[in-house]
Parts: structure tokens; C-alpha cells; sequence
């Protein structure tokens, strides 16, 4: 449990620095705009594609990470379990020289 903020995407920076949540043209009809809203409306679009670009990269990051940890928990299974076949290996070994006992 002490871990459980190692599976979560880091959250510092959240967002994107000057990234505003507030959308001056989200309810505006294509109609409605006019030639001097163009400027904040080009600003709003360029905030919105660095946000969406910063959260694409963070989640293939954070995927490629997963990948790795899931690789690593199977690889350390598949070990333990020939570490005790090998064991079972030289229990029946040991048992057929007369050296160990049959359980």
C-alpha cells in the first residue's frame, strides 16, 4: 500500500504551463466568430494541442513503463517456479542415491 503512489502517473506538472481550463469559443457557433476573436481563439487551439501532446506522451511513457514492470513480475515468476522445479530435480536426484528422504 506504502508503494501505491509509485503505480500512479507522476502529477507534477499536471498540465502544461499555461494551461487554462476556461474556453472562450466552446460554445460559439463557427458564425459567431468574428476576425478579431481569431488571435485568442489561435492561442486557445495552440493550449489545447501542447495539453493533448503532454498527455499522450505522459500515457506512452507511463505505458512503456507498465510494459516493463508487467515483463519484470512475469520474468521473476517463470524463475521462481524453475528455481523449484531445479529444487524437485535434486530432491528426486538425492532421493534415488540414498541421500534424502522421500517426503
Amino acid at each position: 500500500i506504502n508503494n501505491l503512489g509509485s503505480l500512479l502517473p507522476p502529477e507534477t506538472p499536471p498540465l502544461p504551463p499555461k494551461f487554462s481550463r476556461s474556453y472562450s469559443f466552446l460554445g460559439v457557433r463557427p458564425d459567431d466568430i468574428r476576425l478579431s476573436d481569431l488571435p485568442k481563439l489561435l492561442k486557445e487551439y495552440q493550449m489545447l494541442v501542447h495539453a493533448t501532446e503532454s498527455l499522450l506522451n505522459e500515457r506512452t511513457t507511463w505505458r512503456d513503463a507498465e510494459r516493463k514492470r508487467l515483463v519484470a513480475v512475469e520474468r521473476r515468476s517463470l524463475e521462481k517456479s524453475y528455481q523449484e522445479v531445479l529444487g524437485m530435480d535434486d530432491d528426486l536426484e538425492n532421493t534415488a542415491n540414498g541421500i534424502g528422504k522421500i517426503r
